[in-house]
């Protein structure tokens, strides 16, 4: 094969990659034309673009995907060729398609970058939070289409979970130990009562045969408050 034909035939691959397969370039929408030609434009930019640890991508303004990374391979467990040319809500989980909607939506009125949150579906079937970061892409002052970038945060959101959990057990045990130190306060204040009841009326009323049952009694109120008193320290 002579130079020639092996630069077509690199050409060739280079575009079956990036357009996805069984798609023919001259049928194309000029806007979508000159979108792949952004995405396919300078070696340092495609370098920067395969070796980001962040999924990166490109939509052309229907929503469909005409380019992505590595990252967002090993993110989504799609392979680049089942990802181009699908629409993005056949990867985004639908409880938050509606938040990646209205910021699709929002870029479109305002030349803005929108941050969110969102959750994508795995070819496994798993579901891993997102945050998305993403803005329009313009040329000539026309807007062609939109890129982004989608971080994993599920260690973020673990994170986040399990602090929230030990906020919610750290006050759990300190609603406990209020509610505790009331009650100890409310039967120390009742067993006190009780002891100078019963010493009231062993004074006015003294009984020889149940005088030592009223201090037996006395002593048992003692042991009770004491054990109160050393279990609230």
């Amino acid at each position: 094969m002579g130079k020639p034909q092996a630069e077509k035939a690199q050409t060739s691959n280079t575009a079956a990659q990036t357009h996805g397969p069984g798609v023919d370039s001259n049928e194309r929408e000029p806007g979508e034309v000159r979108l792949r030609e952004f995405c396919e434009s300078e070696a340092h930019y495609r370098d920067v673009f395969e070796r980001s640890r962040d999924a990166i991508y490109v939509h052309d303004l229907k929503g469909r995907y005409v380019s992505v990374n590595r990252a967002a391979e090993e993110l989504s467990g799609f392979t680049r060729e089942e990802i181009l040319g699908k629409h993005y809500s056949n990867f985004v989980a639908p409880r938050t398609l509606r938040n990646a909607r209205e910021n699709f939506c929002l870029k479109l009125d305002v030349p803005l970058e929108t941050t969110y949150e969102a959750e994508i579906v795995c070819k496994n079937g798993a579901r891993k939070p997102v945050e998305v970061v993403s803005q329009m892409i313009y040329e000539n002052g026309i807007a062609i289409g939109v890129r982004g970038t989608a971080r994993d945060i599920s260690e973020r959101k673990l994170a986040h979970e399990l602090l929230q959990a030990l906020r919610l057990v750290e006050a759990q045990e300190a609603e406990r130990q209020e509610i505790t130190h009331e009650l100890h306060g409310e039967i120390s204040q009742v067993l006190t009562g009780l002891k100078l009841s019963l010493q009231s009326i062993q004074k006015d009323c003294p009984i020889d045969a149940l005088g030592s049952r009223f201090d037996e009694s006395v002593e048992v109120i003692d042991r009770v408050l004491a054990k109160i008193q050393e279990a609230a320290k």
